[in-house]
């Protein structure tokens, strides 16, 4: 049973929130943590290029909003993909919902798309389902022990 394993949707999941909206930082915080996820936030592209450079192998999944200053998150997901090779999943947080944008976010490597005003439970299930897509079971990256 689902609901009965105790086990948080995003159990341990190290997620690395693009945001440069403070009230949207501790909305998406006040969500993914209650869920598991341990959340280090960015505030812009340039933030998390240079968090992911200092410790590549630190996040699973990157959550990116598009629209930033200093470094917007296309560009930061190219710097990411291409210079950094950063292979974990990249999701695009945005208020564009035109195809033309969702086009952008593929061609700069992110790999799904969470409009904006931010549906919580869609966003927890699309995290959920980017995150086991790449872990075979019992293969997980989480700092979670098996269970003995």
């Amino acid at each position: 049973p689902a609901r009965g394993s105790g086990q948080p949707a995003l159990g341990g999941a190290r997620i690395l929130l693009v945001e440069d909206n403070p009230t949207n930082q501790v909305v998406a915080r006040g969500v993914l943590e209650p869920a598991g996820a341990l959340v280090t936030v960015a505030e812009n592209g340039q933030q998390a290029v240079d968090l992911v450079r200092a410790a590549p192998d630190a996040f699973d999944l990157v959550l990116m909003d598009v629209q930033m200053p200093v470094m917007d998150g296309f560009e930061a997901t190219r710097i990411l993909r291409q210079q950094l090779g950063l292979r974990i999943p990249i999701l695009a947080m945005s208020a564009g919902v035109l195809d033309t944008e969702r086009s952008r976010c593929v061609e700069c490597g992110m790999d799904g798309f969470i409009a904006k005003p931010v549906d919580y439970a869609q966003m927890l299930a699309a995290i959920a389902g980017h995150l086991h897509a790449g872990a075979a079971p019992g293969q997980a990256r989480s700092p979670a022990p098996a269970q003995a």
